[in-house]
């Protein structure tokens, strides 16, 4: 039995699904791990595992954290569901893919969803062993399908930094769908904020603020939405993500349009388990009006996307499949324990930390004003006041 410390860079809906997925799967191995934060790594925490799996790595922490696996025999394991190493170079941590390199360097394994950076990140470890994973759904996680009603409930969730894409697949088509069908529909946007003029069919749109990854999974599993929009643009950066809100939409049965691009082509097959839709505003128009009038077709594509999921997404598949490519990860035993000195970067940190916070503001005044920032700083605190009152409101003795 291994020991294996999973290691992120900061907590986020993103973190929250990979930690959900390695707990779910090593919960079924005999493995023992424990999850750390980068900057709460600590010497003890390195001396007692066998195997170090980085979620993301891309920091200077990780980089010194890579550094001491290397030196004292901890089987060292990357785990990349985009890819950091070609972010665009207006995206906040484009600055960053240096540190995501240096860990690929020294990494033992390479896990990722995708098979394009599994071919890509190779020549940057040509001796690691490339495991292909997919998400794991239990058959418990699967929503019963419901019955449709009198309107269509449609729905689209997305981050804020999605606005791009809604503004231009989503919001074209959106007042044009209303105004022929808006006894026939009903819209829900999480998430993204978009500018919306006033309009007569108000009601039908209702925008919900972004939340947590748990409180998302209780918004969807306790509403029965009908069809569920996914689109995405097309570009190399697009095509290396994963097609996480098939797996969405089908746990919760919901019947998904997708852009007809990479990844989502690695799992849906158009009419039979998602509608593929071509890369235009007025493709997604021509497909929103086909299914509103096509109900029929909802239910039997929500049955064949969630029969896949119980195909191909099981826990069991997902362990004799890592069991097969990477058995170290569950059987791994390090050596070399007393050689291990492990201290936080603090002068590298602090220049590293100030330019992320610059690199941030920066990004943020660039596409979302000093109004945003101000909001996001407000936002910090009230969660940061909140935290500091739950604890002191906890006994003693928690």
């Amino acid at each position: 039995m291994s020991k294996v410390l999973i290691t992120y860079e900061r907590g986020n809906n993103t973190t929250d699904v990979n930690l959900a997925s390695f707990r779910l799967l090593f919960s079924h191995m005999s493995i023992q791990w424990r999850e750390k934060k980068t900057t709460l790594v600590s010497h003890s925490d390195l001396l007692w595992c066998d195997v170090c799996l980085a979620i993301r790595p891309n920091s200077v922490y990780s980089q010194r954290i890579a550094e001491v696996a290397k030196k004292t025999g901890i089987f060292y394991i990357v785990s990349f569901d985009d890819d950091l190493l070609n972010l665009p170079s207006s995206h906040p941590e484009e600055w960053k893919k240096k540190y995501s390199l240096f860990c690929l360097k020294y990494a033992k394994a390479v896990i990722s969803p995708n098979p394009l950076i599994l071919n890509d990140y190779y020549k940057y470890s040509p001796d690691a062993k490339a495991i292909l994973t997919n998400a794991i759904v239990e058959d418990c996680e699967i929503k019963a399908p419901h019955i449709i009603g009198n309107k269509l409930r449609i729905v689209y969730p997305a981050g804020r930094d999605h606005l791009e894409l809604f503004n231009k697949y989503i919001k074209p088509i959106l007042y044009d769908i209303l105004a022929k069908y808006h006894k026939e529909v009903d819209i829900t946007i999480i998430g993204v904020e978009p500018k919306l003029d006033e309009s007569e069919y108000k009601n039908s749109i209702h925008l919900i603020k972004g939340m947590s990854y748990e409180e998302y999974s209780s918004y969807m599993k306790n509403h029965d939405f009908d069809i569920g929009l996914a689109p995405l643009g097309r570009s190399s950066f697009a095509a290396r993500k994963y097609f996480a809100k098939y797996i969405e939409y089908a746990k919760y049965g919901i019947m998904g349009l997708y852009s007809d691009t990479m990844p989502y082509t690695l799992a849906v097959k158009d009419g039979i388990n998602g509608v593929l839709v071509a890369d235009s505003a007025l493709a997604w128009r021509y497909s929103l009006i086909r299914i509103i009038h096509n109900k029929n077709l909802i239910d039997r594509i929500v049955f064949n996307s969630q029969q896949n999921l119980r195909d191909k997404h099981s826990i069991d598949s997902m362990v004799t499949s890592l069991r097969n490519s990477c058995a170290e990860i569950e059987y791994y035993s390090k050596s070399g324990e007393d050689r291990i000195i492990y201290r936080r970067p603090l002068l590298a940190a602090i220049i590293y930390n100030c330019r992320d916070f610059y690199e941030r503001v920066k990004y943020h005044y660039r596409y979302e004003g000093v109004k945003s920032i101000l909001n996001r700083i407000d936002r910090k605190s009230t969660r940061l006041n909140s935290s500091h009152t739950d604890i002191s409101r906890m006994p003693s003795s928690a």
